[in-house]
């Protein structure tokens, strides 16, 4: 058959979500119809960033089942994101007690704890993921910054010979530093994201290039359930489905990809070639007309059009 288009995108300068982790179940967490239902409707409202009704749903699996460690997870991810840091730190703090070991949790610990000014429990968290993951360089950067910030000390305030009250304290106000809190914010926070996001789509691109696909999709699995919005991790997850010969999961892939960027063209084009391959021709001529309209120019494209057509009859 043709071969995959793949074009590999740089990674984007500008994110705007906080790094969380989420893992979606592979298959239903539960023999249960309903719970199966709960869990894919909550995580269809976690996608789709409306967090409340996403806690609800979450909140109500757990009530049938406390034992979803993923979608207790993705609840403390749901209250990072809607703002409410206690309720995660908490729904965290309860997998961890519970016997959940991924090194995620520890992650989103230490973010919160930064984002609360809990600074010593931050480093307690960060440092229990770089005993697991020694390699992990960002969040070494991370303890780096937070290190210094532990132990940079009070700016003094301007002597003064005569001062009243009212002026020592506006002359304490103007020359201490800021509150720890927004040190972490300014420092800390709003460079995480960038960090978290080129991290995974780097590491994603090299698995992917060193033709280890199973890790590449691993990694923009986990990619895009952190930024719904990683229109190259989508991208690349579904090239990585269909170099392994998944197509219903690459197909599926693309399909959200169009419902975020409906001219993808690279999309188009994959979602033919997946479905003339599953002998969906319909569907593949489909996709290939709408390409070939903004693409007349694209010969092998045509030519592909028409030997499927020939074959549709």
């Amino acid at each position: 058959g043709p071969a995959l288009a793949v074009t590999e995108p740089e990674p984007p300068e500008e994110v705007s979500e906080p790094a969380v982790a989420a893992e979606k179940p592979e298959s239903p967490p539960s023999e249960s119809t309903h719970i199966a239902d709960l869990v894919h409707e909550a995580i269809h409202l976690y996608q789709s960033k409306r967090f409340e009704d996403a806690i609800i749903l979450l909140n109500k699996t757990l009530r049938h089942d406390a034992g979803l460690m993923t979608i207790r997870q993705l609840l403390g991810n749901a209250y990072y994101r809607n703002g409410m840091f206690q309720e995660a730190i908490a729904t965290y703090e309860e997998a961890l007690a519970l016997g959940a070991a991924d090194v995620e949790l520890h992650e989103n610990l230490g973010v919160l704890y930064a984002k609360i000014g809990d600074y010593p429990r931050a480093k307690e968290q960060w440092q229990a993921v770089l005993r697991r993951h020694p390699e992990r360089d960002d969040i070494a950067k991370r303890l780096n910054r937070l290190t210094k910030l532990l132990h940079r000390k009070p700016a003094q305030p301007l002597e003064k010979k005569e001062q009243t009250e009212t002026e020592a304290s506006a002359a304490d106000d103007k020359h201490s530093p800021a509150p720890p809190e927004t040190q972490v914010v300014s420092e800390f926070a709003e460079s995480h994201d960038d960090e978290e996001k080129e991290h995974l789509l780097a590491v994603g691109v090299a698995h992917y290039r060193k033709k280890e696909y199973d890790a590449a999709i691993q990694t923009f699995k986990h990619a895009v359930e952190l930024f719904p919005d990683l229109k190259e991790a989508y991208f690349f997850l579904g090239n990585a489905y269909f170099k392994k010969k998944k197509f219903q999961e690459a197909a599926e892939i693309y399909e959200l990809l169009q419902q975020m960027e409906a001219d993808n063209l690279e999309a188009h084009e994959n979602l033919g070639l997946i479905y003339a391959r599953t002998g969906l021709y319909d569907k593949a001529l489909h996709q290939w007309r709408k390409l070939l309209e903004s693409h007349p120019d694209r010969e092998d494209l045509r030519v592909r059009f028409q030997k499927v057509s020939q074959l549709v009859g």
